[in-house]
């Protein structure tokens, strides 16, 4: 079976405007991995304190979610599937699903 992508936009390229201050790159890539971090423990209240008070989050079905406190709604009733596979050169994910379990 040839593989398949649901493309719902275009995701635009990147864009960096100025040159970063020093140290600058070593922060971002420092709270990026918090980020990583936190989403990989399934830490809802470590991923609601990376973000604005009044962020805006819109997930995969286009439904927005203003505010952190929503945010974190979502955040503690979803829940990641993975369906692994034993291939030749090791485990891989054959499936993935973010599930929001309400």
């Amino acid at each position: 079976m040839a593989p398949t992508t649901q493309e719902r936009r275009e995701v635009p390229e990147p864009r960096a405007f100025g040159e970063p201050r020093p140290g600058q790159v070593e922060e971002v890539t420092a709270f990026v991995e918090s980020l990583k971090d936190a989403w990989s423990r399934q830490d809802a209240n470590g991923l609601v304190a990376l973000h604005a008070e009044d962020v805006e989050w819109i997930n995969a079905y286009a439904r927005m979610f203003q505010g952190a406190e929503p945010l974190a709604a979502l955040l503690r009733r979803t829940h990641i599937h993975l369906v692994l596979a034993d291939e030749s050169d090791g485990w891989k994910v054959v499936h993935s699903v973010i599930m929001d379990a309400r």
